[in-house]
């Protein structure tokens, strides 16, 4: 998976590069598909981790913009492309999703067209 497939997801999705938490949800979807590719067991905490290095942040500062950034892709983006790939179900777009759940659906919904 390369950062360009996250990021016409994002883009599809509404989600806005003006938020901090949208280069982190690039950067972490690319080395949680790394780490699924090596079989290797993805702690969500780990991840955030290496990415507020890479940033020079804290773990919780990257985790609470992901978050952020979800939250305003859920209130502003597109609607109708939120509910293909969340499932069609109403609460998956009426309530954000979780960092995790939301993370790991871009990077399923990526891995199936291969």
């Amino acid at each position: 998976m390369k950062r360009g497939d996250v990021i016409n997801i994002l883009n599809n999705l509404g989600a806005s590069p003006k938020y901090l938490g949208y280069n982190y949800i690039v950067d972490e979807s690319v080395l949680i598909d790394a780490y699924n590719a090596k079989k290797k067991k993805v702690l969500l905490k780990e991840v955030h981790s290496v990415i507020a290095n890479k940033y020079s942040k804290r773990g919780l500062t990257v985790e609470r913009d992901i978050r952020s950034c979800i939250e305003g892709t859920f209130k502003n983006g597109n609607l109708n492309y939120i509910y293909e790939l969340f499932f069609g179900s109403q609460a998956y777009y009426q309530e954000r999703p979780s960092n995790k759940l939301f993370l790991t659906t871009i990077v399923n919904y990526l891995n199936k067209d291969e």
